[in-house]
């Protein structure tokens, strides 16, 4: 090539569509949402080229609590991108879990009745309440007095209440009424049948009552030593501790079945339960 000076230059040009193209540069930063540019320069004739940088693509950080949701009003939360150019909203549902006050009693318990309790969510707005029934206390009896005058009966009475209970005497029995295995347990596990200054037996009639000095006590053995009870003309018995009387049919007993299935008959406090082979079969008691 001359100029018009008459100077000459001289260039290597590539052969056709064969550029050098060099490593680029970044012409415009892609952006979370915008493609970027990279821009190539052939290094033989300086012509260029662009490719397209793909958008990046958020990158969110960790969601923060803006409003914590209650029982009756969704809360909310946000988390903003990395680089600063979005934030996502987000409901946080309503809970499914009220924050409770203190258990208000509003109907107190006696001997034979049930008493109510009841509490309610604190959190503006809700209703909701919670109630629970409170056991029935049981009687606290005295010991057994005979009736003045009148030997063949005893009466006992409730020190909360004045409840009295009366029951016939006309035959006791000696401690080998229930020699057959059957044992009471009192709260320390230990036998206490044979102490008659803990427990009274008195057969009534057909009627086997088992008087306890304590709270807490249990009667055990196997459903045969129940059942073998009617041999002596025995069709019921009744479990008393201080604070609560079991009457139990030994003819439902026996429809249990498996005379060497082991039972629990327990008291405790106002509570009682009656076990059989791991089974709870409290219903039959009475």
């Amino acid at each position: 090539m001359v100029d018009h000076c008459g100077t000459t230059f001289c260039h290597t040009l590539p052969a056709a569509g064969e550029h050098t193209w060099n490593e680029g540069v970044v012409t415009k930063e892609a952006t979370c949402t915008a493609d970027g540019v990279r821009t190539f320069t052939c290094s033989a004739c300086g012509d260029t080229r662009t490719e397209a940088i793909e958008a990046l693509g958020h990158e969110y950080g960790e969601w923060v609590i803006d409003r914590d949701a209650t029982c009756v009003e969704q809360g909310s939360k946000h988390r903003d991108c990395i680089r600063g150019d979005d934030t996502q909203t987000e409901a946080i549902p309503v809970s499914k879990t009220h924050t409770f006050g203190e258990w208000v009693i509003i109907k107190e318990p006696t001997c034979t009745e049930k008493g109510e309790k009841q509490r309610s969510c604190t959190v503006s707005g809700c209703v909701v309440t919670e109630t629970q029934e409170l056991p029935a206390l049981g009687h606290q009896w005295s010991s057994w007095t005979p009736v003045e005058g009148d030997s063949s009966r005893e009466y006992r009475i409730c020190a909360v209440c004045d409840a009295v209970e009366y029951r016939d005497v006309s035959h006791s029995s000696d401690n080998s009424t229930i020699s057959t295995g059957l044992r009471v347990l009192d709260p320390a596990q230990a036998d206490i049948l044979q102490n008659a200054q803990l427990v009274q037996l008195n057969q009534i009639s057909d009627v086997l009552y088992i008087d306890v000095t304590h709270e807490t006590a249990s009667l055990q053995g196997v459903l045969s030593d129940l059942t073998g009870l009617r041999s002596e003309r025995i069709e019921t018995v009744v479990f008393s501790t201080e604070r609560c009387t079991s009457t139990l049919s030994l003819s439902d007993v026996a429809a249990l079945g498996a005379g060497n299935t082991p039972f629990t008959l327990r008291h405790s406090g106002s509570t009682a339960s009656f076990i059989v082979g791991g089974a709870d079969h409290t219903a039959l008691l009475r």
